[in-house]
């Protein structure tokens, strides 16, 4: 039985279904998208897992199984994903998800070839699975938490979105991917995800696929098009597999309209279908466009008004040509006949003539040798590492693969010079890293790859890690584009080189440029931490004269940034789109001069207007407005901590609550900052003295061993008591308990860092109330209490 496509459905996407939002659900991979036609699991499928890994496992009582079963008998699967999740460790239930959504044996799918080959307006799925991908690699997906950093992108044609994570490139699995009932709330409680749902479905016709009725992704779905909209809530398109017209019925008084079918098979003929009216539709315009060529006859004669098409006697094309070809030859005959007879004054004055246009002429010659020099240059170091020196990633392939480490050092670090690339050999010296030996990997002077038969760390041919290799491969854009880069000066060397040339700079040099200034600002007045960063020191300069320094090249850095923003708003950095790093700049200018010379004059005039659009404001304000009294932020990323100093600061709004950024812990300028008195009623007690990690490059570091809970308390009383000197050591415990906010942490990492130990002392030795934001919280990074 073929699936009907009613003129309902065809009237609403207006014939042609680039008009189209397609919204897909985990069915559509339920079969035939692994080898012998195997598929991915639906969700009953995955709630039984989870109950049987639950079960295998032990993690559950009887009464908890006895809710389990009672809460999948009701289809009520986001309560039990909730309670997996609470029973299951961060990395088992990543390993769980992984094993059953991210198999080795996908193959390409038909019905997702069908899909991907017409040119809807968006696709939007619930899925974590990589099958679209697989049957694609020329798909650029919006990917839940990152996406909602950009609302314009889900109004560019053709965008493919997953609302929910993904399997494979979604940081922290844990905490980011929308699976459990919590999720689910944190999600459509998110002002920028209603925002996004309200202007799709308010502005175009949506076909939902894969998706059953009782599917929490639909359910879901459906409560929040209510909230939104109330009663005008405008109608979904649904293909369903049923044949219960009064279900139907029920479902159309709540906006849907099902489509309904028998068998899957039948979604093939469905959007095959869609798929000629796609064709038809580009046919129909191509043929209008030569109908139109044909009518207008356009050729540029039609447009000049006085010059007739053709000559007047109506010759051929041919005819006329070979016409005017024999007049002219007769003409040439009769003036070789004719005497030339020139006047003396007119002689003397085409010489004179002839002197100008010879000099105008070699003027023009040499100003255009310069532009062409010039133009040259820019190009030059527009593409500075192509094709006269290797890209950074073949730098490293050919180092990881030829090398191995020498004895006796203790990091490496690769350089970009001008002439080409290098590696230099680092000892711990005192409290600093020193530079012991300058290797070239490629030189323009040998034009090849050179061996260092004593260096490096064996490369896999997959995947380079960042063990024992300070700032190299985090920051490959910088490396591939920028002159130089890399070892402590690059930043004075990459400004003299390009800043001449400012005005002519293509986007990617501006942004070269522009971090180079930030570099170097940051240089002025961080020279507390350059023994590990291997920057240049001016500390005898007088604080005044470095923060000068600093505002002078932090405001370069902005204006650089905000010139590519009005070139090219979704100009990409390592942060996100260019709008997100010139705001982030702005605020991070007001905290380094604010943590450092202590200057808020100074400082707030870096809190430009209008730095966020309205959806962050919104949300952001409301974060802060509704904190309890004297709270304690914790901002776990750059674009919450960032977005909460603006709009506390900028506005002096909730100016009793603390935000603190826990990734920058380990910073001792930062924590001396936060215990000042220059904070007031802000400034934070800690109960370990500040002298205490005064250990240069060997902070504290402590093991974790399986063990019992210990009070975050006894534990810093254990560390207080630590002799001076021992910056390593192990405890029997991996579970906190703290008693001043009545919560656990249950270090899942195998050791507690330098910035985690100032954490626990900062939550142990302050009666605030704790409040975490976590947007954009990168991999590495494990919130420290989920009940926050």
């Amino acid at each position: 039985m073929a699936i009907h496509i009613s003129k309902q459905f065809i009237r609403a996407i207006k014939g042609n279904p680039r008009n189209c939002i397609l919204f897909v659900g985990a069915g559509l991979s339920a079969k035939g998208v692994r080898k012998n036609g195997a598929g991915l699991p639906l969700w009953r499928e995955l709630i039984s897992a989870m109950i049987d890994d639950l079960k295998d496992s032990g993690k559950c009582d009887v009464l908890t199984l006895q809710e389990i079963n009672k809460y999948f008998k009701a289809n009520e699967y986001l309560k039990i994903a909730e309670i997996y999740k609470e029973k299951t460790r961060y990395d088992q239930y990543t390993a769980f998800l992984r094993e059953l959504l991210d198999p080795k044996d996908l193959v390409n799918s038909n019905i997702h070839q069908i899909l991907l080959s017409i040119e809807f307006k968006g696709i939007i799925t619930t899925n974590f699975d990589y099958v679209f991908e697989h049957n694609s690699n020329r798909l650029s997906p919006l990917i839940y938490p990152q996406a909602f950093e950009d609302v314009e992108k889900f109004r560019e044609h053709g965008f493919f979105a997953k609302i929910h994570g993904c399997i494979k490139h979604t940081y922290n699995l844990y905490d980011n991917l929308v699976l459990s009932e919590e999720s689910y709330l944190l999600l459509r409680k998110n002002p920028k995800y209603q925002t996004i749902l309200k202007s799709l479905f308010l502005l175009n016709p949506v076909l939902t696929v894969g998706f059953s009725l009782t599917d929490p992704d639909f359910l879901s779905l459906f409560e929040d098009l209510k909230e939104i909209f109330k009663t005008a809530t405008p109608t979904v398109y649904s293909l369903i597999l049923t044949n219960d017209e009064e279900l139907k019925t029920e479902w159309r008084k709540r906006g849907v309209e099902i489509i309904s079918y028998q068998d899957h098979e039948e979604l093939n003929y469905f959007f095959s279908e869609l798929q000629k009216l796609d064709n038809d539709d580009k046919n129909t315009k191509e043929q209008t466009n030569i109908q139109f060529d044909k009518q207008t006859n356009f050729e540029p004669n039609n447009f000049l008004p006085g010059i007739k098409k053709r000559s007047e006697n109506n010759l051929g094309e041919k005819q006329e040509i070979q016409l005017k070809e024999e007049q002219e030859i007769e003409l040439k005959e009769k003036r070789k006949d004719e005497p030339m007879r020139v006047p003396e004054s007119e002689v003397k004055k085409q010489r004179l003539n002839f002197k100008t246009k010879r000099i105008i002429a070699g003027a023009v010659i040499f100003a255009l040798c310069l532009s062409i020099g010039y133009y040259s240059y820019n190009k030059y170091i527009a593409t500075y590492n192509a094709p006269h020196i290797p890209s950074f990633s073949e730098t490293l392939n050919f180092f990881y693969k030829g090398n191995s480490k020498p004895s006796g050092c203790d990091s490496y670090r690769f350089v970009k010079r001008i002439d080409g690339w290098y590696v230099d050999s680092l000892f711990i010296d005192s409290d600093s890293y020193k530079i012991g030996k300058r290797f070239p990997i490629w030189t323009m002077t040998a034009s090849s790859f050179q061996n260092i038969n004593t260096w490096g760390k064996r490369y896999d041919g997959n995947q380079v890690t960042n063990e024992n290799v300070i700032g190299s491969i985090s920051d490959s854009f910088m490396y591939s584009f920028s002159p130089t880069y890399g070892y402590p000066g690059w930043n004075n060397d990459a400004i003299k080189l390009i800043e001449p040339y400012y005005n002519t700079l293509n986007d990617t040099m501006l942004y070269v440029l522009a971090r180079a200034y930030e570099s170097r600002a940051f240089d002025y007045i961080g020279y507390e931490n350059q023994g590990f960063n291997l920057i240049a020191n001016y500390k005898e300069e007088s604080l005044t004269e470095r923060k000068k320094k600093f505002i002078r090249d932090q405001t370069s850095a902005i204006e650089a940034f905000k010139k590519i923003l009005s070139h090219d708003p979704n100009f990409q950095t390592a942060v996100g789109k260019i709008n997100i790093k010139y705001s982030n700049e702005c605020v991070n200018s007001y905290r380094l001069l604010e943590i450092y010379t202590y200057d808020n004059s100074a400082a707030s005039s870096f809190l430009r207007d209008n730095l966020y659009d309205s959806s962050t404001f919104v949300y952001y304000k409301e974060k802060l407005s509704t904190s309890p009294s004297n709270s304690l932020i914790l901002a776990y990323g750059d674009n919450d901590f960032y977005s909460l100093l603006y709009f506390q600061n900028k506005y002096k709004f909730r100016t009793d609550i603390q935000i603190i950024s826990p990734q920058l812990l380990n910073d001792r300028v930062y924590v001396t900052y936060l215990q000042s008195p220059y904070l007031k009623d802000r400034q934070l007690a800690f109960t370990l003295p500040p002298d205490y990690f005064d250990y240069g490059l060997h902070s504290r570091y402590v093991k974790i061993e399986q063990g019992d809970t210990i009070n975050s308390s006894e534990f810093l009383k254990i560390l207080k008591a630590v002799p001076n000197g021992k910056s390593q050591f192990s405890i029997n415990a991996h579970v906190f308990r703290f008693s001043s906010i009545n919560s656990l942490w249950d270090c899942q990492k195998g050791y507690v860092s330098e910035a985690d130990i100032r954490l626990i002392d900062i939550l142990e030795s302050n009666s605030r109330t704790v409040i975490t934001s976590q947007t954009n919280t990168p991999d590495s990074v494990i919130s420290f209490f989920n009940s926050f």
